[in-house]
């Protein structure tokens, strides 16, 4: 049976440790609250208000948070895996190392949060506002960021294999020795994006932007670069590898006349 506490206002009371798991809590003001280690286990807490509150390895697998407010909410090492945050507002959240596995973050508000080493594995992160957001470290295997505003954003050594990256911004972004091998960044908007040592090998960059993007070092073996903008020559002879990259003609005979030596393999 369902606990019932809907549109009730617990301003900073202390539920530490409690069970909700199942619990019906729609609405419910938990601001400041202190929640460490509470079991939220699919619970509904569709539009409650959790600003501040402190929940600290809280347990919210499969807990239904959308529309929540958890901004500047301590959910360092939560658990959230299978989690519905749609339109949720995680502004300035503190979510490092938490598990978002499977986690729902369509349109979710993430500008500022800290996701340092966050499992986000096959996570749906299309259309989140992930500007000035760190992502240090995290995994974003399998990841769909399908329009995801990452300007700005911290992903030094993210994992990014096989991620959907179709029409995300990724303008002024910090890559640096990110894996985005078979990642799609169809149409990306990666201007002024620092990919210094980045590993992008059988990615699609098909129609994406990379106008002043940082290639010192970058991976591009097997990448596909049909009708890609803003590439000069000077940051293709920066590459690490080109092997098997696919390209328009005009641009391979370029490469090839220029810098042969990055199209027969890795260089050291």
């Amino acid at each position: 049976m369902r606990d019932k506490l809907q549109l009730a206002e617990y301003r900073n009371c202390d539920f530490r440790g409690r069970n909700l798991r199942n619990a019906l809590l729609s609405g419910i003001g938990l601001r400041n609250a202190d929640l460490p280690e509470a079991d939220f286990r699919n619970a509904v807490l569709w539009k409650a208000n959790l600003q501040e509150a402190d929940l600290w390895r809280a347990d919210l697998r499969n807990a239904v948070l959308m529309e929540v407010n958890l901004k500047k909410a301590y959910l360092c090492e939560g658990n959230l895996r299978g989690a519905n945050l749609r339109e949720a507002d995680l502004r300035e959240a503190d979510l490092r190392k938490a598990d978002l596995v499977a986690a729902d973050l369509q349109d979710a508000d993430l500008r500022g949060a800290d996701l340092t080493a966050a499992g986000l594995w096959k996570a749906d992160l299309r259309n989140a506002d992930l500007r000035g957001a760190t992502l240090r470290l995290a995994d974003l295997t399998g990841a769909n960021l399908e329009n995801a505003d990452l300007t700005g954003a911290d992903l030094w050594r993210a994992n990014l294999i096989a991620a959907d990256l179709q029409g995300a911004i990724l303008r002024e972004a910090d890559l640096t020795g990110a894996d985005l091998s078979n990642a799609v960044l169809w149409k990306a908007d990666l201007r002024k994006a620092d990919l210094w040592r980045a590993v992008l090998r059988d990615a699609v960059l098909q129609e994406a932007n990379l106008a002043n993007a940082v290639l010192i070092g970058a991976d591009l073996a097997g990448v596909n670069l049909r009708k890609v903008k803003g590439l000069t020559l000077k940051q293709i002879s920066q590459v690490r590898s080109l092997h098997k990259a696919v390209s328009d003609q005009k641009l391979m005979k370029q490469i090839q006349l220029r810098y042969p030596h990055i199209l027969s393999g890795v260089r050291k």
